[in-house]
């Protein structure tokens, strides 16, 4: 919906969700869009299962937190990957078993390694860069996964010939259900997922948060705005 800005929002009432009092509303606010579709990605979409290895592209982003740490609850290894050294760390505390700079030349190679050269069951691809797409293809194992959620690229860097070597799998994802936000609720009062917040900001620093979000090095994961601080 539009709005997202908005002080005050009407919505039916079957649109909420009941959750604990005590709960964070930060938390809930940085949480529930990303770890809800994310949800969906990780248990329906790339059906990802313990001792599996899940690729992950804009794995600093909320969505991509959400994802590492969604899988790793389903017992599947990660692999996250990162232009900016100064995030590694981060990504590591959020759930990535290994951190892969995308923009090495032997990227590729260094996931094959990890994977002892079987290649991830799944990838997950977030960026919308079309050479990450394709790190993410060359990646897959027999039999793999590939699941496109960011950019809006009209197309997909896919051949033929990719289908055809790897029995490959594509899947796309529209949203999360209701199932998803409800799991991700319980999940969040459990503190069984914690989304990382890089920052809180007053709602009239919205530019501010946005060149954050553009120009930072080490950010991971979301800002959250209060529309009702000065």
């Amino acid at each position: 919906m539009f709005g997202g800005y908005a002080q005050f929002v009407s919505r039916p009432e079957s649109y909420w969700i009941k959750c604990r009092r005590d709960l964070d509303l930060d938390q809930g606010a940085a949480a529930m869009w990303p770890c809800a579709t994310a949800h969906r990605i990780v248990a329906d979409r790339i059906n990802a299962r313990m001792n599996d290895n899940v690729l992950v592209t804009g794995a600093a982003g909320g969505m991509g937190t959400a994802t590492m740490q969604l899988a790793k609850l389903a017992g599947a290894s990660v692999i996250a990957t990162t232009r900016y050294p100064g995030k590694t760390e981060k990504l590591r505390r959020e759930g990535a078993n290994h951190v892969v700079d995308s923009s090495r030349d032997d990227a590729l190679q260094t996931i094959r390694e990890l994977t002892r050269g079987e290649g991830v069951d799944a990838a997950v691809e977030y960026t919308g860069a079309p050479e990450l797409m394709r790190l993410c293809i060359d990646a897959l194992r027999l039999g793999g996964t590939f699941c496109p959620v960011g950019g809006e690229l009209s197309e997909i860097p896919l051949r033929v010939v990719d289908m055809v070597s790897k029995e490959l799998n594509v899947r796309g994802i529209r949203g999360a259900t209701r199932n998803d936000q409800r799991v991700v609720a319980e999940l969040l009062e459990k503190g069984r997922i914690v989304m990382p917040i890089h920052a809180v900001l007053p709602l009239a620093k919205a530019a501010e948060a946005h060149a954050m979000l553009e120009g930072s090095s080490d950010l991971v994961g979301r800002i959250v705005l209060h529309p009702w601080d000065a």
